[in-house]
């Protein structure tokens, strides 16, 4: 599972033959706007998927989510979505 996370997060998250991820259709048409930063609760319930990616990619700090030493800060709940 690790090489998996390790794969996706080096080919930024994209899916490309090979690489062990499904493809997907090739999109066409103007690229997408950036998804609109929204506030989150403290006590929001977030992806365990974040810390994943929070311990594996320095570049990754999202401005809307509490962060204490590259880590979510204490209060956020947490719902496994990557085993």
């Amino acid at each position: 599972m690790r090489n998996c996370i390790d794969e996706c997060l080096s080919a930024g998250l994209k899916s490309t033959p090979g690489n062990g991820a499904p493809s997907s259709p090739q999109r066409s048409g103007p690229p997408r706007p950036h998804p609109k930063s929204r506030d989150i609760a403290a006590n929001a319930t977030i992806a365990n998927s974040v810390d994943i990616r929070l311990q594996n990619d320095s570049s990754y700090r999202p401005s809307n989510l509490k962060l204490l030493n590259s880590a979510l800060q204490t209060g956020y709940g947490s719902e496994t979505v990557v085993i």
